[in-house]
Order: C-alpha cells, then sequence, then structure tokens
C-alpha cells in the first residue's frame, strides 16, 4: 500500500486499501475443508461464519 501510494503522482488523490485476513482457524469445525466438495457448499449456505 505505501508503494502504490508513492508512486501516485504529485496532487492526484486516490484511496489505497489493504486487506489482510485472519488464519482461518474458525472456519476448520464447519467442515469446509473436510466435507466432500458437495457437502460442504450444501452447508456453506446455512452457516454463520461471523
Amino acid at each position: 500500500a505505501i508503494k502504490v501510494a508513492e508512486d501516485l503522482p504529485n496532487g492526484e488523490s486516490a484511496t489505497v486499501v489493504i486487506v489482510v485476513s485472519d488464519g482461518g482457524w474458525k472456519y476448520l469445525s464447519t467442515g469446509t475443508w473436510t466435507d466432500d466438495l458437495d457437502q460442504a457448499a450444501a452447508q456453506a449456505d446455512n452457516i454463520i461464519y461471523f
């Protein structure tokens, strides 16, 4: 983000966004990574992740 901001032309206004994810540990208990793909996809609609 700093490099992108530094490369902006002088006087130009911009919004630079950086997104950082967590490790994903809270999702392991949902079966998303271990179940059959079709089963995991079907369950995804019924799980509140946050």
